[in-house]
Parts: C-alpha cells; structure tokens; sequence
C-alpha cells in the first residue's frame, strides 16, 4: 500500500493533462478503469505491492477457428516486439486476447506517464484492427512443414 500516493498523483496528473474530472483507483481493486475513444477500456493499476504500475486492454475475443493463427501470431510478437515494453497475453476467464505494460514508479512523471499511455494506446489500436485480417485456420488436416534436412523432425 505504500505505493498508492504515488499511483494517486500520477492519475491526478493524467486526469489535468487529460481535461478529465478526478481519477482514482477504485478501493477495492485498486484499479483505475478509463474508456478510450469511446471503444478502448484501459485498467491501470498497481502490481501487487511492488513499485510497477501496470496498464492492460481487452483486445479481442480469442475465436476458436483462429486460435492457433491467431496465438501463433502474438507469440511471436511477444518474443521479438516491435512493441518493446508490451506484452499480449490471454484471460481465459473473459476468452479475450489483452494487451499489457508494466512501468517502474520511479521512471514514471505525469509527462512519461502520458507519452507512455499514449503508445499503449496506439499499439492496442493497431492490433485491434490487424487482428481481424490475420489469416484463419486451414480447413482438414495441416500440411507438415519440413524444418529441414531429413535428419529433422516434421511437425
């Protein structure tokens, strides 16, 4: 709890810079929820008790006949990003795709925390709209991709 000043004054600060009326962190969650353009949900938050601030977006749901496509796609985005600092991760509660950051308090002004929030932003727009046009799955049975030599397993 030691934290939540801090939180506090970067949400104020995001409020005035915003032009919004008050935000604050809801007492039991802990959680400060703000609709972006009228469709983006952005939760803010802390992570655990530790000095990180974290920010997550439902993107999508997680189709079934674009499962594999789809995860494929974000998997590997999360191991080489383009995004650096952003991860995609799934909620299987909600059977969402979500889009998250974390930063460290001490790196965080109400400037940074803008600039911050505003990439967040673009980058959960651009993947809102690119995931729609990811391929869907083949129908029947996947053709093997050899790896290579025949020393090399198919999968």
């Amino acid at each position: 709890m030691q934290y939540v000043p801090q939180f506090q004054r970067l949400l104020t600060g995001l409020a005035e810079r915003l032009g919004l009326g008050a935000l604050t962190a809801d007492p039991h969650s802990g959680r400060c929820i703000l609709l972006v353009n009228g469709d983006l949900t952005l939760e803010l938050g802390l992570l655990d008790e530790r000095p990180v601030m974290t920010v997550a977006a439902d993107l999508c749901p997680l189709p079934r006949e674009r499962e594999e496509a789809l995860m494929e796609t974000l998997l590997a985005e999360n191991l080489f990003p383009s995004a650096m600092d952003l991860s995609f991760g799934y909620d299987p509660t909600s059977q969402r795709v979500r889009l998250h950051a974390a930063f460290t308090l001490a790196d965080l002004e109400e400037v940074s925390l803008y600039r911050a929030l505003d990439r967040f932003f673009k980058v959960a727009s651009h993947w809102r709209k690119k995931i729609p046009e990811l391929p869907r799955e083949p129908e029947g049975e996947p053709n093997p991709v050899v790896l290579g030599g025949p020393d090399l397993l198919r999968v």
